[in-house]
């Protein structure tokens, strides 16, 4: 196993592991190894396209390192991925923006972990782009 597989590996909700195990026949262990890349068999390849099919998403270490500054007077939080590329939650309204130089370009309401990593990674791919 490579070191760069220690951190890679595909988040799903708990009712998605449950349909892998049963779309499977396997057991939580085995969705755990292969979502985790600790196995690499044709079963582990199978369980991981599912994941994925599923809204699974994979994280590979290359997820935005900028640390969430929490404003529990106006109920917000703001992830800054670079000098114009921020994600700000609204926690009253359950809403997270994207923004692009102030523009939102994306808003998702009461968004999944899921849904807000993938977030998270086009904030991170727009950031480059500025580069």
């Amino acid at each position: 196993m490579k070191d760069s597989a220690i951190s890679k590996r595909i988040i799903v909700s708990r009712d998605t592991r449950t349909f892998i195990m049963n779309a499977f026949k396997c057991k939580e262990k085995a969705v755990w190894a292969a979502l985790n890349f600790h196995t690499d068999s044709p079963l582990a390849q199978r369980i991981r396209s599912l994941a994925l099919q599923r809204g699974g998403v994979l994280v590979d270490g290359n997820t935005p390192k900028a640390e969430p500054v929490y404003d529990t007077a106006n109920h917000t939080m703001m992830q800054s991925i670079s000098d114009s590329v921020v994600i700000v939650v609204n926690f009253t309204d359950g809403t997270a923006c994207l923004l692009d130089s102030g523009k939102v370009v994306d808003k998702l309401i009461t968004p999944s972990i899921e849904d807000f990593m993938q977030m998270q990674q086009r904030a991170q791919k727009l950031a480059e782009s500025h580069n």
